[in-house]
């Protein structure tokens, strides 16, 4: 797993493993040629027509088009034959891989064609004589190189262009059958079914299944025939086929990418990513939460991470990874886009929607889950090789991130923000975070945590990982600390559905993972339940009557703890949804199927009788009691009645509109006056 490290600091250093000329000394061989202005090309079928686009967009299109009509109109140096005829990416790259396979002094030339009269290779980009090509990139035994930097221009888009005709073949001949039966099997020979592999995803016949796009990248895609859906965009999910296919990708490309030393980047390059489904792919892949997951499948993300930082390096190219696209819903790929004249008349047009998280914000959630792992370091349960590998993974994932976020936050946009969305973004920053005051005498778990003599293996990296799972996934309204020294010991924090009898009032729950965990479910503790009748599910002394914590036996089996599903995160969910429930008097077993306007009646007053309980103990024991107020929830509820006021000040005078009794004791009043009272501090 040190490539994960290696591949970062290699890329920002600018080395490289295959010692040759600078990639600016290489390109400035040729820089007599100059560069192409954007000019407009002639749309038809297949290409969007003009206005249809933002003027970016346009741009980009009109720029890939005339880039690739100045290559194709080239012509042999040496006699002025045509050298492009009948030209199409897929022979290009066929003929390439044929002479670059284990071959590192004869074919390795992306962007040179050889002409059929005179037999010398003309390069594209600059229309001379190929230099000798003296150190050529390797990569899984090709050997790639370029002539000038049009050249380079010329290997990337067809790199990008390739790559797209497979991933759309991918996607349109793969389709989600999940919830189909197939067929019954014919008695007269075999079922003509589709197939479906472990993913779900099903394919038209045995012969997709055997389908390699890697192999097709190089070859003639197994003899199908180009493939195009107007189905919607849609990046599958872990293959092993597919993911090897990409990582190969990504290495070619990021091989080809200008180093952070070479000046005045075409904008054909921007012009040839932004339209390109590559810098999509990764973004999908960095849309992964499981940090297990991209431990796992290494070779792909080592290869996206190394692209990314490629990307991020260069000052002229950092924006394709921090600024947002244009969600591509539909794309005939970019061999297509960059053609005036349209190769398939059953091509669909580029179709776009509103612009989406870039890659760098996709990175932003991973990053955070790495931030919770590494902060674990010391834990015994990362000390093997699993968890070294995840340490690893952590490691780059934030260097990198560091690269991609620097100077971005100041936008000026927490000034301008709603009241909801200072909370959301609050809750992104400090829905998760480690505190040594969690594991205090106070906690409820607390002579549990200190006699436990034993540990199940991989218990510990178990909860690090749903930790840190949980700081990107966590629902608005819940929040958790996690003892720095104990991460089995935890404190967590729900505040009540705000269209229910609980809305915006604060609960504290102690959770500790005991030692068979995650073969035996957590236990937790209502704090603010304790004394006090506020749910059918929360006793007085602190218990917490739910299925899935094992503490209520009703209900079907499905309901109950699984260790190799069940989660703290679906345990804290399913306190916040099932528990503080718009009927909680219908929590109560006896009552669950209770109807009838008498069956209405008890279930309102029910609520009449807990509202003054739940304002009391919910919402101003924190702001009144100083051990709450300034305890280890103190930013929290200075946050929540902060950015909530207005929508709790409103929710308690409807309650006290409708209940007689909370409004008669004065309660809402007090309230009132507290929350004042911590906003003006």
């Amino acid at each position: 797993m040190s490539f994960f490290r290696s591949t970062i600091f290699r890329n920002r250093r600018g080395n490289n493993n295959n010692s040759g000329p600078p990639d600016e000394d290489r390109d400035s061989q040729h820089e007599n040629k100059g560069h192409l202005a954007m000019r407009g090309g002639s749309k038809e079928l297949g290409t969007p027509a003009p206005g249809e686009h933002p003027e970016d967009i346009e741009q980009n299109i009109n720029a890939v088009q005339s880039f690739l009509a100045t290559r194709l109109a080239m012509k042999c140096y040496s006699c002025a034959s045509n050298i492009t005829e009948s030209f199409s990416v897929r022979d290009w790259i066929r003929r390439w891989s044929e002479g670059a396979k284990g071959n590192p002094a004869k074919g390795c030339y992306l962007c040179a064609a050889t002409c059929s009269s005179c037999r010398t290779l003309t390069c594209l980009g600059c229309s001379n004589k190929v230099r000798n090509s003296k150190n050529p990139h390797e990569i899984e035994g090709y050997y790639m190189d370029w002539c000038c930097r049009d050249g380079r221009l010329f290997g990337i888009w067809l790199l990008l262009a390739r790559y797209d005709r497979i991933e759309i073949r991918w996607q349109a001949s793969s389709s989600v059958t999940e919830n189909k039966q197939p067929p019954a099997r014919n008695s007269h020979g075999p079922s003509q079914r589709k197939t479906q592999d472990a993913r779900g995803i099903g394919y038209a016949d045995d012969s997709m299944r055997r389908y390699s796009p890697f192999t097709a990248f190089f070859q003639d895609a197994s003899g199908l025939p180009p493939v195009y859906s107007n189905r919607p965009l849609q990046f599958h999910g872990s293959d092993e086929k597919e993911d090897e296919f990409v990582a190969k990708v990504f290495d070619f490309v990021s091989r080809m990418i200008p180093g952070p030393m070479s000046k005045n980047i075409p904008p054909e390059l921007h012009a040839m990513l932004q339209l390109g489904l590559l810098l999509d792919k990764v973004a999908d892949l960095l849309r992964n939460d499981s940090l297990d997951d991209v431990t796992k499948r290494s070779h792909v993300y080592k290869a996206a991470f190394g692209l990314v930082s490629k990307l991020s390096s260069h000052p002229e190219l950092i924006d394709l990874v921090k600024c947002a696209r244009y969600h591509k819903q539909q794309t005939p790929g970019l061999e297509i886009l960059s053609s005036s004249k349209s190769q398939q008349h059953d091509s669909p047009s580029l179709i776009l929607g509103e612009k989406i998280a870039s890659v760098g914000e996709r990175l932003k959630q991973l990053a955070r889950q790495s931030k919770i792992v590494l902060e674990s370091a010391e834990s015994q349960d990362l000390n093997t090789r699993s968890g070294e590998d995840l340490l690893l993974c952590c490691e780059s994932i934030l260097s990198l991130y560091s690269v991609i976020s620097a100077d971005q936050e100041d936008t000026g946009m927490r000034t301008r923000a709603s009241p909801q969305e200072k909370w959301e973004a609050f809750h992104q920053e400090h829905g998760v975070s480690r505190d040594e005051g969690v594991f205090d005498r106070t906690h409820a778990y607390y002579s549990k945590a200190i006699s436990m003599t034993y540990s199940s293996p991989g218990r510990i990296k178990r909860m690090v990982t749903e930790v840190a799972n949980m700081s990107t996934s966590l629902p608005i309204g819940i929040f958790v600390k996690v003892s720095e020294s104990r991460p089995d010991v935890m404190k967590c924090l729900i505040m009540g559905p705000p269209d229910s009898p609980y809305g915006y009032a604060l609960f504290d729950f102690d959770l500790i993972c005991p030692p068979a965990y995650p073969n035996q479910p957590p236990q937790v503790h209502c704090r603010t339940a304790v004394g006090k009748t506020i749910n059918p599910n929360l006793h007085p002394d602190g218990k917490v009557c739910l299925s899935l914590l094992g503490t209520w036996r009703d209900g079907d089996a499905a309901a109950q703890w699984q260790p190799g599903k069940s989660t703290i995160l679906s345990v804290l969910i399913s306190i916040q949804a099932m528990i503080f429930t718009e009927d909680p008097w219908r929590n109560e077993p006896a009552y669950t199927s209770a109807v009838g306007t008498m069956a209405d009646i008890r279930a309102r007053r029910y609520v009449e009788k807990i509202q003054p309980q739940i304002v009391t103990a919910g919402m101003l024991n924190w702001l009144t009691q100083p051990r709450h107020r300034y305890g280890i929830w103190q930013k929290e509820i200075r946050a929540h009645f902060k950015y909530n006021k207005a929508n709790i000040l409103a929710k308690v005078d409807k309650w006290a509109n409708e209940n007689p009794v909370l409004r008669f004791r004065g309660i809402v009043q007090e309230l009132k006056l507290a929350i004042e009272d911590i906003n003006r501090r």
